[in-house]
C-alpha cells in the first residue's frame, strides 16, 4: 500500500518585473469587479424576494376581499330574488282584488239596473 502523504505546495509568484505586477493588478480590478456584480445580484434578489413576499400577501388579501365580494353578492341576489317573489305575489294578490273590484261592480250595477227597473 501507498502512503498518501498531505503535502503544501506553495506557488511563490515574482512581482519584481513591470508585466507581472500590471497583470495582477488586472486580475485584482477584475476581481474587485465580480465581487461588486455578484453583491449586487444578491442585493437586487433580495429586493426582488421581498417584492415577491409584498406582491403576495397583496393578492392574497385582494383574493379574500374578491371572496368576501362574491360572498355579499351571492347575499344580495338572494335578496333580490326573495324581493321579486314578494314583488310577484303583491302583483298577484293585487290583480286578484282588482279583477274582485270590477266583479263587485259590474254586480252592484246589474242589482242597481234591476232595482231601478223594478221601481219603475
Amino acid at each position: 500500500m501507498m502512503k498518501v502523504e498531505n503535502s503544501i505546495k506553495q506557488i511563490k509568484y515574482d512581482f519584481s518585473n513591470a508585466e507581472s505586477q500590471k497583470l495582477f493588478k488586472e486580475f485584482t480590478v477584475i476581481l474587485a469587479e465580480i465581487t461588486k456584480y455578484v453583491e449586487n445580484q444578491d442585493e437586487e434578489i433580495i429586493s426582488n424576494r421581498k417584492e415577491l413576499v409584498q406582491t403576495q400577501g397583496e393578492l392574497s388579501q385582494t383574493q379574500r376581499e374578491l371572496v368576501q365580494l362574491q360572498e355579499k353578492y351571492n347575499d344580495t341576489q338572494k335578496e333580490l330574488k326573495q324581493l321579486q317573489d314578494k314583488q310577484n305575489e303583491l302583483l298577484a294578490e293585487l290583480e286578484l282584488v282588482t279583477s274582485g273590484r270590477y266583479m263587485v261592480k259590474a254586480i252592484l250595477k246589474k242589482a242597481i239596473n234591476k232595482l231601478k227597473s223594478l221601481f219603475k
